[in-house]
């Protein structure tokens, strides 16, 4: 477990060190409740097409 913090919130999450994502980078899944990743990203979209922006921003990552 860590806690992942933007500046707009931190949640408790489960991790896991993998190899997949390039060095430096988190990734997590944002389509589940238990995980509301989507409190620590923005809230913009792109105005034509109607769909959420990448959602990236910089965190902090702490062992629980």
């Amino acid at each position: 477990m860590a806690q992942i913090t933007s500046r707009r919130g931190s949640i408790p999450i489960k991790v896991r060190a993998s190899g997949r994502s390039p060095r430096g980078t988190v990734f997590a899944s944002f389509a589940f409740d238990q995980t509301p990743i989507n409190l620590l990203t923005g809230s913009g979209y792109d105005p034509i097409t109607m769909t959420a922006e990448l959602k990236v921003c910089p965190v902090s990552v702490v062992p629980l």
